[in-house]
C-alpha cells in the first residue's frame, strides 16, 4: 500500500555546485595550498569509512576512527568541481560526526581532513541523496528508515539486515533491533518497483555508518515503479576477468556487446542480469593490478541492471577468515546473501562459498550455505504468502552434480544441499542458478525442484580465444549464458551463445573425420605423446565411436527435449541413437593440445576436456558419406536443425 508523504517529507533541492561551496563559513582549499599528505597515524587511525552511504540534507554523518579532534575539518571534493569544508560537530575518542550540507550534490567524493595547515586524504564515498523523513525512535532500534515512492509511502516492504527482518507500516517507516553484524541494511526490491541504478548496479542497500548499538542511524531507500511483470533475466556465470589473456578485450568485444545486441531485440519488456559469481580472479587481484573493484568499474558500458552473485574468486586473498575476505565485495556490491522481486518471481541470492584460505590450503572454500543465511532464508521464506509463485535461487557453486547422462541422475555436490532444500518444502516451483562448473546441465531434482547450472562467460578461463580464436568450453558448449524470459509465472529459457543466434543450440561432428584429425595432425600426434593425457583412447576407439558414426553435443539438453536424425531422407531409429558421457573433441583440439604443447605436458587440469559430459549424443549411421538431417527440439518445442553433408571437417574453426 502507499500513502501520501506529504506530511511527512520536504522537498529537497539540490544544487550543481560548480564552484567551491562553503560550509559554516570556511572554505575549500586548492591543489596549490594543500601541504603535503601526511601519513595515517599523524591524525587519524583505524578509519572505517563506507564506500558507499545514502544520505539527506542536514543528517548527521558518524564516521568511526582514533585520532579525531573537534578543530578538524572534512572537505569533500568532486570531478564536477563541487567542493565543501564541513567542520566537525563532534569528536569522541572513536568517532567524528558532521553534518551533510543543505545544498550538497550527490555525486562520488574524494574525502580529506585539515587540521591547522595539514591534510591527511581518508578516501572516496560515493554519496546518493534520499529525502529526508522524520522517523521516529524506538526502543531497542538500532537502524530505522523509510521506504517511498515519489511523495509516497510504501506500505509492508521488507527490509533486513541479514539476520533480523522488518515491514514498513502504513508510513513507510521501519524499525530493526540490529547487532550490525554485516554492516548494512537493505530492501527486498518489491514487485512493480525499482531503485536508483548506477552503472549497471542496483542501489538496494545502505552501508552502515557505525558498528555501535548503542546508538540508532537512520536509512531510507526510494523505490521507482516500474512495469516488470513479463521481464527478461540473464543468468551469466565465471567472467573471470583479469588483466591477462586479452581478457578484457574478450570480454567486451565478445559478452558485452553480445548483451546489448540481445538487449535490443528484447527491449519491449524490462532486462536485467544475475551475475553468478566468479566476477574476478582472486589469483591475479594484486598482482595484475584487476580485483573486484576493478571489476565493478567495468560495469558502466553494460546496458542491463546487473545483480551480483559472490563466487569463490571474488573474496580477498590477503585475509583468511571467510567473512574478511567478503570485504572487499561488500564494498563494492553490498550484502552477499539479499532477495528481490521482479513481477511474479521472487529471487533469492546466496552465497554457498565458505573462504578458508589456509597455510595448507591457500584460496581453499568448503562448498556450503552457511547457518546464519540458512536461518535468514527460513524467516524471509515465512514471509511469502503465495509459494506457488516461481522461486529463483542464485549460487555460484553447483548444489548437485551430474552422475549419468539422464537429468535424473545426480547427487548432491554441496555439504549441506538437504538442508537448503528442506527450506523450500512447501514451495512448488524452485529453480536453482549456478555457474561454477564452466559446464551447462541441468538437475531435475524434484517434481518442483530444477537446477541449471550454466557454463561460463570465460569458456575456458578465455585460453581458448588466445589459443585457437574461438570460446569454448570444458563441455564444448559455447562461452554464453542464460536467457529466461517471464511471461507473469510462466517461463521459458534458453543457452546464448556468445558471439551466435539463439539458434545455435548443438554441435554435430562427423567423427570419421574427428579421428582422423587426432591420427594424423602433427600436435595432435605430439599431444597424445604426453603421459598427461587421457583421450587417445577415447578418440581412436571404433567401440566408443564406431564407424560412420556422428556425435551430437546439445547444449542445453533435458529430459524434456527430443533429437532426430534423418538419414538420406529417413528417419533413423531409437536404437541407433545412444546418449551417454563423452568428451567434446573441439574442445580439446581447442585447448588440451595447444596448452599441453605450451606447457611441455602440463596443462591446468582442472581447465581440461570434461570427460563426463551429460549431453552427448552418438548416432551410427550406414555409411561415411551420407547427408543428414539433423531435427532437436527444446522443451517448448523450438526446432533447430543442420542439414549435414559429409564428411564434415573438423577444425578448431568449425561452428
Amino acid at each position: 500500500m502507499e500513502k501520501n508523504f506529504i506530511s511527512a517529507f520536504y522537498k529537497i533541492t539540490v544544487a550543481v555546485i560548480m564552484v567551491c561551496t562553503a560550509a559554516a563559513a570556511l572554505s575549500c582549499t586548492t591543489d596549490k595550498d594543500k601541504d603535503e599528505y601526511k601519513p595515517a597515524e599523524r591524525f587519524v587511525r583505524d578509519l572505517l569509512l563506507p564506500g558507499y552511504l545514502k544520505v539527506y540534507t542536514n543528517q548527521e554523518i558518524v564516521v568511526q576512527g582514533k585520532g579525531f579532534e573537534l578543530s578538524d575539518v572534512i572537505t569533500m571534493d568532486n570531478y564536477n568541481g563541487a567542493c565543501y569544508s564541513i567542520p566537525l560537530s563532534d569528536a569522541t575518542d572513536r568517532s567524528a560526526t558532521f553534518v551533510i550540507p543543505a545544498n550538497f550534490e550527490q555525486s562520488t567524493y574524494n574525502i580529506s581532513l585539515t587540521r591547522g595547515g595539514e591534510t591527511q586524504e581518508l578516501g572516496t564515498t560515493l554519496f546518493l541523496l534520499t529525502r529526508r523523513v522524520d522517523v521516529p525512535d524506538k526502543d531497542g532500534a538500532t537502524i530505522k528508515g523509510a521506504v517511498y515512492c515519489g511523495d509516497r509511502a510504501v506500505e509492508g516492504v521488507i527490509v533486513s539486515d541479514g539476520y533480523d527482518f522488518a515491514r514498513t507500516d502504513s508510513d513507510g517507516f521501519y524499525w530493526l533491533s540490529s547487532q550490525k553484524k554485516n554492516g548494512n541494511v537493505f530492501v527486498v526490491i518489491p514487485s512493480g518497483y525499482e531503485v536508483t541504478v548506477l552503472d549497471a548496479v542496483p542501489y538496494y542497500w545502505s552501508t552502515l555508518m557505525s558498528k555501535a548499538t548503542d546508538g540508532v542511524e537512520q536509512h531510507n531507500f526510494e523505490l521507482f515503479e516500474a512495469d516488470n511483470r513479463n521481464h527478461v533475466m540473464i543468468a551469466a556465470a565465471d567472467m573471470h576477468l583479469v588483466n591477462r589473456n586479452n581478457a578484457i578485450e574478450q570480454y567486451d568485444d565478445g559478452f558485452t556487446s553480445d548483451v546489448q545486441a540481445l538487449y535490443q531485440t528484447v527491449s519491449d519488456r524490462n532486462v536485467y542480469a544475475l551475475f553468478l559469481g566468479d566476477l574476478s580472479w582472486e589469483t591475479y587481484w594484486y598482482s595484475d593490478y584487476f580485483t573486484i573493484t576493478e571489476f565493478r568499474s567495468k560495469l558502466g558500458g553494460f546496458p542491463v541492471t546487473v545483480f551480483p552473485v559472490m563466487g569463490n574468486h571474488d573474496n580477498d586473498p590477503l585475509y583468511s577468515d571467510d567473512f574478511e575476505c567478503e570485504e572487499r565485495f561488500r564494498q563494492e556490491f553490498g550484502p552477499t546473501y539479499y532477495a528481490f522481486d521482479i513481477g511474479d518471481v521472487h529471487y533469492i541470492v546466496l552465497d554457498n562459498i565458505e573462504y578458508l584460505n589456509t597455510s595448507d590450503k591457500p584460496r581453499g572454500y568448503n562448498v556450503k550455505v552457511t547457518s546464519n543465511q540458512i536461518a535468514w532464508l527460513k524467516t524471509y521464506l515465512s514471509m511469502i504468502d503465495d509459494k506457488t509463485k516461481p522461486v529463483v535461487v542464485a549460487l555460484h557453486a553447483q548444489v548437485y552434480r551430474r552422475t549419468g547422462p539422464n537429468a535424473q541422475n545426480h547427487a548432491a555436490s554441496m555439504s549441506n544441499a538437504a538442508e537448503l532444500e528442506a527450506c523450500f518444502d512447501g514451495f512448488t516451483d524452485v529453480m536453482i542458478w549456478t555457474g561454477h562448473t564452466h559446464r551447462n546441465y541441468t538437475v531435475e531434482r524434484t517434481a518442483h525442484i530444477t537446477e541449471h547450472n550454466t557454463a561460463a562467460v570465460s569458456a575456458t578461463w578465455w585460453w581458448t580465444g588466445v589459443l585457437s580464436g574461438n570460446s569454448v568450453c570444458p563441455d564444448g558448449s559455447w562461452g554464453g549464458y542464460g536467457v529466461y524470459e517471464f511471461t507473469g509465472s510462466d517461463v521459458k529459457w534458453y543457452y546464448k551463445s556468445i558471439g551466435y543466434p539463439k539458434e545455435k543450440q548443438f554441435r554435430a561432428y562427423d567423427m570419421n573425420r574427428v579421428k582422423d584429425y587426432f591420427a594424423n595432425d602433427s600436435q595432435a600426434r605430439k599431444y597424445f605423446s604426453f603421459e598427461v593425457n587421457r583421450l587417445k583412447e577415447t578418440y581412436q576407439s571404433n567401440a566408443t565411436y564406431p564407424a560412420n558414426s556422428v556425435m551430437i553435443n546439445i547444449f542445453r539438453w533435458d529430459s524434456r527435449w527430443d533429437l532426430k536424425v534423418y538419414e538420406n531422407g529417413n528417419l533413423l531409429s531409437d536404437d541407433k541413437i545412444t546418449h551417454r558421457f563423452a568428451p567434446d573433441p573441439l574442445h580439446t583440439a581447442s585447448y588440451n593440445i595447444p596448452r599441453s604443447i605450451a606447457t611441455n605436458g602440463s596443462p591446468t587440469a582442472d581447465f581440461e576436456t570434461y570427460e563426463n559430459n551429460p549431453h552427448m549424443f552418438i548416432v551410427e549411421t550406414s555409411s561415411a558419406g551420407t547427408p543428414l538431417t539433423i531435427e532437436v527440439t527444446d522443451r517448448f518445442g523450438n526446432v533447430y536443425t543442420e542439414t549435414m553433408t559429409r564428411p564434415k571437417a573438423f577444425t578448431v574453426d568449425m561452428e
